[in-house]
């Protein structure tokens, strides 16, 4: 595998990530989450930024300089890909606290049966979290991929 990147880039990723990625493992999970929200707003990806504001202006038909939608993907990109470091403190407060389940009643229902149920999630937003939710609620869970 090829991966361009730069010395500044590791420099970065030393000097702001490492540090970063340690203290959102030890901040409360609600300051955790509005760490992540906020590395969106610093987003330094000009060549996303770019892609983005031009699918903007296709879809709107016209040149888009900037968009609110735009910093809302990077907060979004970041909780979505780095939400798994505050999963080891996403305990039943925190999950009744932060996720909604709709339907839950249907599963509740299904395993009063005395059988095990599947379930499809589509894959928006955080992957696992469906799977960590349900857990900290006491649902035992596995998954297959």
């Amino acid at each position: 595998m090829v991966v361009k990147e730069s010395i500044s880039r590791d420099l970065l990723r030393l000097l702001v990530w490492f540090p970063l990625r340690w203290l959102i493992v030890i901040l409360p999970v609600k300051s955790g989450i509005a760490a992540l929200s906020t590395m969106g707003d610093y987003a330094l990806s000009r060549g996303k930024r770019a892609q983005l504001l031009k699918n903007l202006a296709r879809v709107n038909g016209g040149n888009i300089k900037d968009s609110p939608d735009i910093r809302e993907y990077f907060r979004n990109h970041y909780i979505d890909r780095l939400l798994i470091f505050i999963f080891p403190k996403f305990v039943a407060k925190e999950v009744e606290r932060f996720v909604d389940i709709e339907g839950i009643e249907h599963l509740n229902k299904a395993l009063e049966r005395g059988k095990g149920v599947i379930l499809v999630h589509g894959h928006f937003g955080p992957v696992h979290l469906p799977l960590v939710a349900l857990a900290r609620l006491g649902y035992r869970m596995k998954q297959i991929g």
